[in-house]
């Protein structure tokens, strides 16, 4: 499967939605400010993109968040179907 850099940034930014605060520790983050700012850089895109691409995915997800009360672009809804049964298991050194 081919990936680009805009499947990857919406595939992270589903699994921050996803997996919430819960996962910074396990990737070595201590806030989600820090997480979006250097998967940001890593991606060559605007860390507050990432921040949105999240906040789009939170009205799709279970989480506390509350997310965007809009209608979900098909790019966001397409992603959730295709990886909603991918689980990602973070292993650390």
């Amino acid at each position: 499967m081919k990936y680009y850099y805009k499947d990857i940034q919406l595939i992270t930014a589903y699994f921050l939605s996803k997996n919430d605060r819960d996962c910074l520790n396990d990737l070595g983050y201590s806030n989600l400010t820090e997480a979006f700012k250097k998967i940001s850089d890593v991606y060559e895109m605007k860390w507050h993109s990432l921040k949105l691409y999240r906040d789009e995915f939170d009205k799709i997800v279970s989480n506390k968040r509350v997310g965007f009360k809009r209608v979900s672009r098909p790019i966001i809804i397409e992603t959730v179907n295709k990886y909603k049964n991918i689980h990602i298991t973070i292993v650390s050194s």
